[in-house]
């Protein structure tokens, strides 16, 4: 005899399932949902807990109408940077079999590309820190600073007291920190007091916060590096501000890759670090104005900056980035730590190597995330059977570059991982070059990371052991849910 209780979980059940199929589909990738309807059906309240928690990946409506005025202000200002540079810096010549790509990147990020420019590719850990402290040091007007993870320590002690010592002569100095990347590091509270006693203005972005009015899902970060100085000089890339070991407990050490750019593109920097100054309660200030160099005579290097992240409307990063490999006519060249991609963007890249394009990936056979890397290796065998090169850069390092070549004709570098947390829930940058320089010397650069990794091969693969599988497919469920 079936009791009433019973008969009411039944029928409760059944209701939080009905409710789940409404609610969670749409705008929201086929995957992901039904992960999340698998997880309610098995576990129907913890599962809708959870959702209520952590399914819904974009920012709260008003900080998304930040990001909607800012843009709007961006909008002016590029017409007043068109009238102060002249229409030609802005209006930058792009090869027409990449016009598509500029045109949805401004589409989505709202910045345009900027002409004129010189960029400096740094692959060295140390050297990248110190050309960013020369910097500081002869900066005279402003140094904008935003980091995900953020540290004081022997290795960025030299940084943070060239900050101090541009305060102390007068320069505008702020800082940026993602709350949650830098929270586990001993030297997070020295930081802290170290800027407040030589009163440099910083914010924590996206503090965690109980649910609640303007509730923000804790696991969605800021996930940038910019350094801005002077508005003339800009940095980003994978590295953020911390000793290369990171302070793990084990032997593994990170490589990264870091630009220098000078001249207009570092207006759109600042401007994306603006952004992200005034979502958290800072003040707007103008930083589409002229830079200090005479933009005519620099070298012609035409940019773009691609913001993205739960800030926007669209998974900008994603939608260029698969665009951009479905124009490659004869080499793909990834670069990435983090590989747990989309079905679009999965397709991309076979459809690509079927088509005889060749395709090159770098991963690191170190594993920093386990539940990643275990996702990650999931998608190898069907990579592979299309014939992708896969190369794995050797332990105990990891490469933490971040980077996409087509053709020897255009680059992406950025702080951006391909997984779905970076195309969904992390705020990243992505930084277009139009340049055969640019990415000629990003190919010579993933030549000395090849010989540094070791290249999979089918049939090792097809040998690893069976709990290895096992593992891969259940990271690779999970990995669906966002």
């Amino acid at each position: 005899m079936i009791t009433v209780p019973a008969t009411l979980s039944a029928v409760l059940w059944w209701v939080l399932i009905v409710l789940a199929v409404i609610v969670i589909p749409p705008r929201r990738r086929p995957t992901a949902g039904m992960a999340w309807i698998l997880l309610i059906v098995i576990l129907p309240v913890p599962g809708w807990l959870a959702f209520l928690l952590l399914g819904h990946y974009k920012l709260p409506q008003a900080r998304r109408d930040v990001q909607t005025r800012i843009n709007a202000t961006i909008d002016a200002q590029v017409v007043e940077a068109k009238r102060r540079m002249g229409a030609d810096v802005i209006d930058a010549a792009v090869d027409p079999a990449y016009r598509s790509v500029e045109q949805l990147a401004w589409d989505y990020g709202r910045l345009p590309v900027m002409a004129g420019n010189s960029l400096e590719i740094l692959t060295d850990y140390g050297a990248s820190l110190d050309s960013i402290v020369r910097d500081i040091d002869s900066a005279r007007h402003s140094v904008w600073v935003e980091y995900y993870a953020m540290t004081l320590d022997d290795t960025t002690r030299p940084f943070f007291e060239a900050l101090a010592a541009a305060k102390e002569r007068g320069v505008d100095v702020r800082v940026l920190y993602d709350a949650w990347g830098s929270r586990s590091y001993d030297g997070k509270k020295p930081m802290l007091q170290f800027l407040a006693a030589a009163g440099i203005a910083h914010r924590a972005i996206l503090p965690v916060r109980p649910p609640g009015k303007g509730y923000v899902r804790p696991d969605l970060r800021n996930h940038r590096k910019i350094v801005v100085v002077d508005n003339a000089i800009g940095y980003t890339g994978s590295q953020n501000m911390i000793d290369r070991t990171y302070h793990r407990k084990d032997d593994i050490a990170y490589d990264e890759l870091v630009v220098r750019a000078s001249g207009p593109i570092t207006l759109e920097l600042a401007t994306l670090f603006m952004t992200d100054w005034v979502s958290e309660g800072g003040s707007f200030d103008n930083p589409m104005q002229p830079p200090s160099d005479d933009v005519s005579s620099l070298p012609g290097l035409s940019l773009q900056v691609l913001p993205s992240g739960p800030g926007f409307d669209g998974e900008n990063n994603l939608a260029v980035f698969t665009h951009l490999l479905h124009l490659a006519r004869t080499d793909i060249i990834i670069v990435n730590p983090y590989f747990v991609p989309s079905e679009a963007l999965l397709e991309a890249i076979i459809s690509a190597a079927h088509r005889g394009v060749r395709v090159r990936m770098i991963n690191s056979e170190a594993m920093d995330q386990w539940m990643i890397g275990y996702a990650q290796r999931s998608y190898y065998g069907v990579l592979l059977e299309a014939g992708v090169e896969i190369y794995l850069y050797r332990a105990p390092a990891l490469l933490h570059s971040k980077y996409i070549v087509v053709d020897d004709e255009v680059a992406i570098v950025g702080s951006s991982n391909m997984d779905m947390r970076s195309f969904e829930l992390n705020s990243e940058l992505s930084l277009i070059c139009y340049d055969e320089g640019v990415a000629k010397e990003m190919t010579s650069i993933t030549a000395t990371y090849q010989q540094a990794s070791s290249r999979l091969t089918v049939e090792a693969w097809r040998q690893r052991p069976l709990y290895r599988r096992t593992l891969e497919s259940i990271t690779r469920l999970s990995s669906a849910i966002q």
